[in-house]
């Protein structure tokens, strides 16, 4: 929940801005950098300001090395029972309420994914929405200096060099921007995912508080394609992760609507299949085609998503946006979150705590 915000003076807030980053200063360099973020965000929650959500970033990303890399579970994949022995041929659907570690956990192994439906209920979804727009109409304003002030576009876009890496955007009808080149952005995506039980399912599925990624954390706006291939995430993140990817529609897709949807598997397959044959467009993608031969009798379904609905799933998941055309389609606005546990984190991609 989203504490209200207090009313202060200019002069006040500079003093309550400056002293908030004094003392996250000050923990972190006691090695206290998981309080550090604590403390941010509680004055960030009364007095939103672009410092705060700079240091915030920075925080995160410095937090990760505090976080247990202690291996959760014994044994991975764990032996989980079917939630859903009733459900085949779509993915099984619960609502929030009942989202919890073994729902979570057993749908994913047996059936390969998890439809939540109001993860974000509307008000926060409607919220959500908003700050990913105005991230958006940052990047794409950057050589107008006259469409958004210095101040604003730094809250909602600039790049994060912290992390050591550059920055990722992608083409073929879907624009991509990582969260954490948006440090406003940052605090409304992890403000939303503990208003949730998301957090919580997945550490008790993966035994671990878990950690996002800075390039497998992202927003996207995207329109159907009349055709593209299909991937698992798992054919270029690394051996022996342990992962669940949220993602999150900010509209309405699939069904009736005009954006696209996600086209999946609806099983549990076996294992990372071959990629980059049968006419496959990159060397880590599945063809239609190869999909048929290797999985026989596969059949993919488009689940219907509204605003705050959540499809999860992990790195063997067989998927696409799904397929339309471009031209009569809506854009479709998500947020895409890997988490990780720290245990198994691949060592490409910096860790993010939250």
């Amino acid at each position: 929940m989203t504490a209200a915000r207090t009313e202060t003076s200019p002069e006040h807030t500079e003093e309550i801005v400056a002293d908030a980053l004094a003392q996250a200063d000050d923990l972190a360099s006691q090695g206290r950098r998981l309080a550090a973020v604590e403390s941010l965000v509680e004055v960030a929650r009364q007095h939103r300001d672009v410092r705060l959500e700079e240091a915030l970033v920075r925080m995160r990303l410095d937090a990760f090395a505090e976080l247990d890399r202690t291996p959760g579970r014994d044994q991975w994949p764990p032996t989980l029972s079917d939630p859903f022995p009733d459900v085949s041929g779509a993915p099984p659907e619960v609502p929030a309420s009942d989202l919890d570690p073994a729902t979570l956990g057993g749908a994913l192994l047996h059936h390969g994914s998890l439809v939540v439906r109001n993860l974000l209920d509307s008000d926060r979804s409607q919220q959500l929405l908003a700050s990913v727009q105005r991230a958006f109409e940052a990047l794409d304003t950057r050589a107008d200096p006259d469409a958004m002030s210095d101040v604003e576009r730094a809250r909602w876009f600039q790049r994060c060099s912290h992390d050591g890496s550059k920055p990722s955007l992608f083409g073929m009808g879907t624009a991509t921007m990582r969260v954490i080149d948006s440090p406003a952005l940052v605090f409304d995506v992890v403000e939303a995912f503990h208003s949730s039980p998301l957090i919580g399912a997945i550490a008790g599925y993966l035994g671990e508080q878990p950690a996002l990624s800075n390039n497998k954390w992202a927003i996207r706006r995207s329109k159907g394609l009349p055709f593209s291939d299909l991937h698992q995430d798992g054919a270029f993140l690394g051996d022996d992760i342990r992962t669940v990817n949220a993602w999150i529609s900010l509209t309405h897709a699939g069904g009736d609507s005009s954006a696209p949807s996600i086209e999946m598997v609806p099983s549990r397959l076996p294992g990372v299949l071959p990629t980059g044959g049968h006419g496959a467009a990159f060397d880590w993608t599945v063809s239609d085609e190869g999909l048929a031969t290797m999985v026989p009798g596969v059949e993919l379904v488009t689940p219907e998503v509204f605003p705050g609905d959540a499809v999860l799933f992990d790195e063997l998941m067989m998927h696409r946006t799904q397929c339309r055309d471009a031209d009569s389609s809506d854009w479709r606005w998500a947020v895409e979150s890997w988490f990780f546990a720290p245990s198994c984190y691949p060592q490409r991609y910096a860790g993010i705590a939250v």
